[in-house]
């Protein structure tokens, strides 16, 4: 069409053609539209990392009254004399009072690291977590945190009431390993120059020594993956927060890395769920459509269940290079959590406690035995059940692990049993009820 120049040009000229000028638009559109996705990107991975950063402030306030402040109330309560556990009673009643406001603010701080954690998740791994049931299982895993941290106490106070009861406890424990082992075995001798409460002691401090462990990687946290976090909270920038895909979702590896510290922070809540992420992680989105979309896949899914198509008929789209990467880590911290948290720091201490009370029995009072028959049922229930849900994916060597830490579990009520119903409290596993008699 002709019209006349606005500028003054000849009536009839053509004017240049628009098409450039719209073309040009739209490229100026797409990449301001690219720029404000890049900002919405960087600003999701922005929330993330708030959320994160959250979470690891709760896990860390919580590790240092575990590994930290616990420890030294221990520590004054044996300098203390009003507070020093006896033979008759045990540990004193007001010291508990302590451990009260301890699970106070576990509490509190178990609350404020769940939602942060549930804050990582997105909507659809959400419906996932809930369908599986792993949220319904936080009140246990709550339960379970208040249990560690009595635990823990118990395991701190238990060198005091040893020391305090010790007596001629070693010599007593020598001569009964003596008659089954005989006089030279290498542990008669070493119970000849030690004592009782030397074990436990060592026994607590190694549990001391694994939870700091756990502390400081905890205050040193790093995230794994580059491209989505920085190397430390102190390096991050927002634009590091978006991967070149696009995806600001806090990868899988780093979900098992805040599983593995929050063991240690004794938050097992918070452990799972992050654990439970993080396996959701290995998975990317898969429209199905060459199964005929979401009706397609229903219909595949409800004939591999009933037998009519096999497994291999459902085709579910992982990110193998993720998935390894969390299946390792995943591992990793499964042997990491059963040497460290239930081994040395469980059941090594479950085991002094009942040698304990098969040798101190006559010594100690009613009440205090009631308390040593308490704190061993509470490391069985924390060995057990804490193994039980770890369990998510276990190899040969986490296996092995787990089975020895539940037969000692159950090496500890049998013999707690026959501490009781043995005339002279001594019972051995292959020996049976040792003689009144026969115990020097």
């Amino acid at each position: 069409m002709f019209w006349s120049s606005p500028s003054g040009g000849q009536p009839g000229q053509q004017l240049p053609s628009l098409l450039p000028a719209s073309a040009d638009s739209r490229q100026k559109s797409q990449d301001y539209g690219g720029r404000v996705s890049r900002v919405g990107q960087a600003a999701g991975g922005m929330a993330g990392f708030l959320h994160a950063n959250s979470l690891l402030e709760c896990l860390q306030q919580q590790a240092i009254l575990l590994w930290v402040v616990l420890p030294i109330f221990a520590l004054f309560q044996g300098l203390i004399p009003s507070l020093r556990p006896t033979c008759s009673s045990g540990v004193a009643d007001v010291s508990y009072i302590f451990v009260v406001f301890a699970v106070g603010a576990y509490t509190f701080s178990e609350a404020q690291a769940w939602s942060s954690t549930k804050a990582l998740a997105s909507a659809p791994e959400m419906m996932v977590l809930r369908t599986f049931g792993v949220l319904r299982a936080r009140k246990w895993l709550f339960l379970f945190g208040m249990l560690e941290i009595i635990n823990l106490y118990n395991d701190l106070t238990f060198p005091l009431l040893s020391y305090h009861c010790q007596g001629e406890l070693t010599q007593k424990w020598a001569a009964s390993l003596a008659q089954q082992v005989g006089p030279d075995h290498f542990g008669v001798v070493l119970l000849r120059r030690i004592h009782v409460w030397h074990l436990s002691a060592f026994c607590t401090v190694a549990s001391v020594l694994v939870g700091l462990h756990g502390l400081f990687k905890l205050l040193n946290f790093q995230f794994i993956s580059e491209g989505h976090y920085a190397q430390s909270s102190s390096q991050y920038t927002p634009m590091t927060m978006a991967s070149s895909d696009g995806d600001c979702r806090i990868p899988g590896e780093d979900c098992m890395q805040i599983s593995y510290v929050a063991e240690y922070a004794g938050v097992p809540s918070v452990a799972r769920l992050s654990q439970e992420i993080g396996l959701q992680r290995r998975y990317v989105f898969d429209a199905k459509e060459s199964l005929g979309g979401a009706l397609g896949s229903a219909r595949i899914r409800e004939g591999v269940l009933f037998g009519k198509l096999n497994r291999e008929s459902i085709h579910e789209l992982r990110d193998a290079e993720q998935q390894e990467r969390v299946d390792d880590a995943l591992s990793l911290n499964l042997r990491s959590f059963l040497v460290g948290k239930v081994i040395i720091g469980n059941v090594l201490q479950m085991w002094m406690q009942v040698m304990f009370l098969q040798l101190a029995f006559d010594k100690l009072g009613g009440e205090a035995r009631g308390k040593l028959v308490a704190r061993i049922a509470l490391s069985v229930t924390h060995v057990i059940f804490r193994t039980w849900f770890k369990m998510v994916k276990c190899d040969c060597c986490a296996l092995a692990l787990a089975s020895f830490a539940v037969s000692v579990a159950v090496w500890a009520c049998v013999k707690a049993y026959f501490v009781f119903t043995c005339p002279s409290h001594e019972w051995h596993l292959l020996a049976g009820c040792i003689a009144a008699q026969s115990v020097v």
